[in-house]
Order: C-alpha cells, then sequence, then structure tokens
C-alpha cells in the first residue's frame, strides 16, 4: 500500500464516518437506526462508526481495488473540502 492510498483511505473514512454520524442528510436514517440497540450505538457515536467506516473501506479496497480506488477518491475529495470549507468559516 502506498501513502496516497493510506491519505486516501484516511480522508474517505473520516468524511463517510462524518456523512453517517452528523450529517442531516443522514438524520432520517440515523433516527430510525437509533432504536437498533447496536446500530443505534454504532451511528450515533463518532469513533464507534469510524472503526466500522475504516474496516470496510480497508476491506473494499483490499477486495475491489479498483472500484474502490474511485469511491475512495470521491470521498477523500470531498472531506478535503470539508476540512477547508471548515478553515474559512473561522476566518
Amino acid at each position: 500500500m502506498t501513502w496516497l492510498t493510506l491519505v486516501l483511505l484516511i480522508a474517505a473514512s473520516f468524511r463517510l464516518t462524518h456523512l453517517i454520524v452528523m450529517d442531516s442528510i443522514m438524520a432520517p436514517v440515523r433516527d430510525r437506526l437509533e432504536r437498533v440497540p447496536f446500530l443505534g450505538e454504532v451511528i450515533t457515536c463518532y469513533w464507534c462508526c469510524g472503526i466500522w467506516v475504516s474496516g470496510g473501506l480497508v476491506a473494499a479496497y483490499l477486495l475491489w481495488p479498483a472500484v474502490a480506488y474511485w469511491v475512495l477518491l470521491i470521498f477523500a475529495v470531498a472531506g478535503g473540502q470539508a476540512l477547508l470549507e471548515t478553515l474559512v468559516q473561522r476566518e
């Protein structure tokens, strides 16, 4: 695994975890799944969700690298954009 791939995995994991746990677009899904004992904990805890998302992305990359690369790239770019937007909003 190259450093670039690792950075893509980290950035994609950050963005996808944030999407699941915090973004309003996922609120209806979170509201339904919060009632399910294990899933409710996973989708509302950033640290818990991050482990599962990271594991899923790494597994996807190892099993289907050509397809997973493009998914990782999209989420990594979105994650970078989100971090930049956060910095801009602070000014």
